[in-house]
């Protein structure tokens, strides 16, 4: 039989059990048509090899076959490492590295960009990144220059087959590929910036080639959008959320004439349901964000981006995208007024609520009280911008509702840490709404009615009552102490509570003489415990800054207090 016959023979039965045979492949025999195939490269191989060894050099019929035979070594690799083979493999990716005869010859340059990229898989898999990112670099040079060169690559299945294959779209995916796992590598290596370029690139590539799942891709969009919004690049990160929703809409126009069972369609649209519950919020944490980074830019006005230390990363667009319409939606700009900041707040409470829908208290409750906290802190952050008293009374309430509601719905036996969270933050938020109508007292000309203070000692008492139960939570039960050596997590939230707890002792408001020694003995031994915790604890020290010398000054002053009662 002709050699080329055979070998064309024998790859048409390797894709097919690579390609069909291997789902058919039972349960306690895996790999059984993976082994067949290897079983039939390798005969390809040694016939291959034999060909090679009976031509001269200078034969030019010899260099189809030395084309061939780094392919074949590379789909050898391949299948030991899917076979759990990962050194096997190595030696048969490092062996088809060695034969390739011109890494820029059409004939080879798509096996040398696939070999580098699996060699750059099994390093980092290592924990090798170095080694990793030197072979990945390697592909993306390769591919560089080959393109430079204009030239049109063969594909594998060319070598075998007489129908022509696209090399073209092959090289594109695969260098789309090395992309992806040099975003990879680079955020191992905790190169952020580099990291982020990659991720788009490989974003933006799949867009231009549609090489790409929907949920995925608009997921990663939505992912790395957070990241550009931790650099103040706002733009940036509108735009990838932006680019986030587009897409997903257009999967879910999709699904609408999508051929299937109504339970294949069903399971579509329920995790279409739910990543969308997802990018809604990291939508939410962008205008939260935004809010935040502009509150305090009014009292500290923050510097532009700096473009040396981004780089390229100002440049990133997926340019084959019409977003307006998404991203005219929410500014990419720091507000400075209430409405304009009013506006960030709506956009962001309807994709909050949105993502509640899925992420019910009774099914998601974690991911559910997230999402509350997430409300209340946009809440907080919208009453930088309002000016009126009534109206930030009016913010600070709705906090509280909406803290309380979810709380009254947990069990602190199963959700611990969720509740503490709650009861420090309804903490700060009473003593915030009593802070306000404290200072609306002291600034008013005529004596309040008694109700006043007693709302005033309402609020002081709700605030006590929520920073109780969150130290009363780390306490030793049997002691009813909180332990010598603080939880390592929970030192800073520990001591800034005995500091609001010192103050809320100071301010409330009695003309009962006995109450206010009580109240004053209460505050010093809050302040106390933080100076004393601090001076036998660095961490202590290190956790709360300027409170301490605060503290130290209150303990003085209330020394000197308790002395003249």
């Amino acid at each position: 039989m002709d050699v080329i016959l055979d070998l064309r023979e024998k790859y048409s039965k390797v894709r097919k059990l690579l390609e069909e045979d291997f789902k058919k492949d039972p349960e306690e025999e895996p790999y059984r048509s993976k082994y067949k195939a290897k079983a039939i490269l390798l005969e390809m191989k040694d016939i291959i090899v034999n060909k090679i060894d009976g031509m001269s050099n200078d034969n030019e019929q010899i260099l189809p076959f030395k084309a061939m035979l780094p392919v074949i070594i590379y789909q050898v690799g391949l299948i030991c490492v899917d076979t759990e083979e990962p050194a096997e493999g190595e030696r048969q990716f490092k062996d088809c590295f060695d034969l390739i005869v011109d890494h820029l010859d059409p004939r080879f340059v798509l096996v040398s960009i696939h070999v580098r990229n699996q060699l750059g898989i099994l390093w980092s898999q290592r924990s090798q990144p170095n080694e990793a990112r030197s072979w990945l670099e390697g592909s993306e040079t390769t591919y560089k220059d080959f393109k430079h060169l204009g030239k049109v690559p063969k594909h594998f299945h060319e070598h075998f087959e007489e129908e022509s294959s696209d090399g073209d779209k092959e090289l594109e995916m695969v260098h789309t590929l090395t992309k992806f796992y040099l975003a990879q590598v680079y955020g191992v290596l905790k190169d952020l910036l580099k990291s982020a370029v990659y991720c788009h690139e490989t974003l933006r590539r799949q867009l231009v080639y549609n090489e790409y799942d929907s949920i995925d891709w608009a997921l990663n969009s939505a992912t790395l959008s957070q990241f550009f919004m931790e650099r103040i690049l706002f733009r940036q990160a509108r735009h990838h959320l932006a680019a986030a929703s587009y897409v997903l809409d257009i999967y879910e126009d999709s699904l609408k004439g999508m051929a299937g069972t109504q339970e294949e369609i069903d399971a579509k649209k329920e995790e279409l349901r739910h990543r969308s519950s997802d990018v809604s919020r990291c939508w939410a944490k962008y205008g939260i964000f935004l809010l935040e980074h502009s509150k305090n830019s009014l009292s500290e006005p923050s510097e532009p981006p700096n473009p040396e230390k981004n780089g390229d990363l100002e440049k990133l667009w997926f340019d084959s995208l019409n977003l307006v319409e998404y991203e005219n939606k929410i500014t990419d700009t720091p507000v400075l007024l209430f409405e304009d900041a009013r506006q960030v707040f709506l956009f962001t409470q309807k994709h909050l609520n949105s993502a509640k829908e899925y992420y019910s208290l009774e099914n998601r409750a974690s991911d559910h009280v997230q999402i509350v906290q997430d409300h209340s802190q946009l809440l907080r952050h919208l009453m930088a911008f309002e000016e009126d008293e009534i109206r930030q009374c009016k913010m600070l309430k709705k906090r509280i509702e909406i803290l309380e509601v979810v709380l009254k719905e947990l069990n602190p036996k199963y959700y611990l840490n969720v509740c503490r969270q709650l009861w420090f933050e309804l903490g700060e938020t009473y003593y915030d709404l009593m802070q306000l109508k404290f200072e609306k007292v002291k600034d008013a000309k005529d004596v309040p009615p008694p109700q006043v203070f007693k709302k005033i000692n309402g609020l002081a008492e709700s605030s006590t009552l929520n920073f109780n139960n969150f130290l009363d939570s780390v306490k030793d039960k049997k002691k009813e102490q909180l332990p010598e050596t603080l939880p390592e997590d929970l030192v800073g939230p520990i001591l800034i509570a005995h500091f609001y707890l010192g103050r809320l002792c100071y301010k409330y408001i009695t003309q009962d003489k006995r109450k206010q020694i009580e109240n004053t003995t209460r505050s010093y031994e809050a302040f106390k415990y933080i100076v004393e915790y601090c001076e036998r604890n660095e961490k202590g020290r290190e956790a709360i800054g300027e409170e301490l010398n605060i503290s130290k000054e209150m303990m003085s002053l209330l020394q000197i207090k308790i002395t003249q009662f």
